[in-house]
């Protein structure tokens, strides 16, 4: 069951029904369905219902044994539906009867705010209502409860699912545009030689009558090429690399098969090829400018007098390349260290790896 809080009133709903979900085939459940002593119907999920059943369409005809007791199937759930991070086989509705207590109070709900609300009103709001529920469902004291440090917390979903992974993936992203920047050093840098060494022949064909806007489109059809190609490539060395990191990485990494590339990560890519494309196609106009012909004639030679300049450019930009690989060389070696060190705190136990940990449910039949 939803608690969807709305100022002083509570409004409970399906739960399908509070995330925006239509049943693939069937209907979600009633607050009838939701009360002790009525057929515990079952709604299936779209994986289950292709693997247990083959796809049936009257599937809805059909019964279910769930913990000893034939459960009627009232519908199935659309494909890639996900509750948090499980992979779930069916739902059913759950029931708090108060002659039969609630058990180890220890239960999930899935609530959307009123607007206006924040996850710490919540959590007062249903704190306070701790008491309440100690006189509805008999069997632990609300004393017990206090002692045992007992509460109730609202936290946002995103953060009950992702949990820190967004922090790390700031780092990695923080990561991935320094490496950026350095590529984009690097192809400045072979940029700056390449206009060097045109500057007579393109100051000759601009002379010859070859307009400026000619020019610059060679050039930036020349550097989005490449951009392109850079591109391409990059997203081709990033699926191989995530096939071979979801092969290697923990099952305990949250949401794993939802790890990809999407089409807002490929518009991205295509996004910052384009504009490092455009960025150095006007370079080379923007080195070159309106020169006289005599003068790019002479530059470099013994009359040149901007050749000094563009050295300097030239080293500036050979200083950032090393800058930034010096600050992701340390940044490497920090995490490195810091993955050593985690290896080694000791777990509090000897042989961790003989230690098993599990829980067992036992049905009430």
């Amino acid at each position: 069951r939803a608690l969807g809080l709305l100022g002083d009133t509570a409004a409970v709903e399906s739960l399908i029904d509070l995330l925006g979900i239509s049943p693939f085939l069937g209907r979600g459940f009633t607050a009838e369905e939701e009360e002790p002593g009525s057929p515990r119907p079952v709604i299936l999920s779209y994986v289950y219902w292709r693997s247990r059943f083959g796809g049936d369409p009257d599937v809805l005809e059909r019964t279910i044994r769930v913990e000893g007791v034939e459960s009627p199937i009232i519908g199935v759930l659309p494909p890639n539906v996900r509750i948090q991070d499980s992979d779930l086989s069916f739902l059913v509705p759950v029931r708090l009867d108060p002659d039969q207590g609630v058990g180890s109070w220890n239960f999930e709900g899935i609530a959307r705010l009123a607007p206006g609300f924040s996850p710490s009103q919540a959590s007062a709001e249903l704190s306070a209502l701790t008491p309440l529920a100690c006189e509805l469902y008999p069997g632990i004291a609300l004393d017990e409860l206090e002692r045992r440090g007992f509460g109730t917390i609202a936290t946002p979903l995103k953060a009950e699912v992702v949990g820190d992974t967004g922090k790390v993936l700031w780092v990695v992203f923080g990561t991935v545009a320094l490496v950026l920047l350095l590529a984009c050093t690097n192809v400045a840098n072979l940029f700056l030689l390449k206009t060097d060494g045109l500057a007579r022949d393109v100051a000759l064909r601009r002379d010859l009558g070859a307009s400026r806007e000619r020019l610059f489109r060679q050039n930036l059809t020349e550097s989005l090429i490449l951009g392109v190609a850079g591109g391409l490539g990059g997203v081709a060395l990033a699926w191989g690399g995530l096939r071979l990191l979801l092969r290697i990485a923990p099952p305990s990494l949250p949401r794993l098969v939802e790890v990809g590339l999407d089409a807002p990560t490929l518009l991205f890519s295509l996004g910052v090829t384009l504009a490092v494309g455009v960025v150095f196609g006007f370079l080379p106009e923007l080195r070159r400018g309106g020169a006289p012909l005599v003068d790019s004639l002479n530059d470099g030679g013994r009359a040149g007098s901007t050749s000094r300049v563009r050295n300097r450019v030239r080293n500036l930009l050979a200083v950032v390349q090393v800058a930034l690989a010096l600050v992701l060389l340390a940044g490497s070696g920090l995490m490195i260290r810091t993955f050593l060190a985690l290896r080694e705190v000791p777990p509090g136990y000897e042989r961790p790896a003989e230690v098993l940990t599990f829980r067992i449910s036992i049905p009430g039949t």
